[in-house]
């Protein structure tokens, strides 16, 4: 989780102080009710499918702490490696199948 879950992220960065009404897990943000509908309408978020902030304040501890990104590459994880028990980023795992064809 990269920001408070009780702010829009969008509104946030534009300097106003608005609480959220959605939470986004691709955005990593809190969308308040004037901004949800530019998220569903733009291009890179449109795909995107948020929950009510309600819902997501009621998610266990355990569940918001998972990370979702790589700290080594900056990217979403985005496949697990079952014989190791870790989850790898897209440009990892690709790095790791380019050494092991060497």
């Amino acid at each position: 989780m990269l920001r408070s879950p009780s702010l829009c992220g969008i509104c946030d960065i534009r300097h106003i102080s608005k609480p959220s009404e959605a939470w986004c897990p691709d955005c990593e943000e809190g969308i308040c009710t004037e901004c949800i509908q530019h998220h569903s309408l733009t291009k890179p978020s449109r795909n995107h499918i948020t929950i009510p902030i309600e819902e997501y304040q009621k998610l266990p501890s355990y569940v918001l702490e998972i990370k979702e990104n790589c700290d080594e590459y900056q990217e979403k994880f985005s496949l697990y490696c079952k014989e190791h028990g870790v989850r790898i980023a897209e440009f990892a795992s690709w790095k790791i199948i380019v050494i092991v064809k060497m």
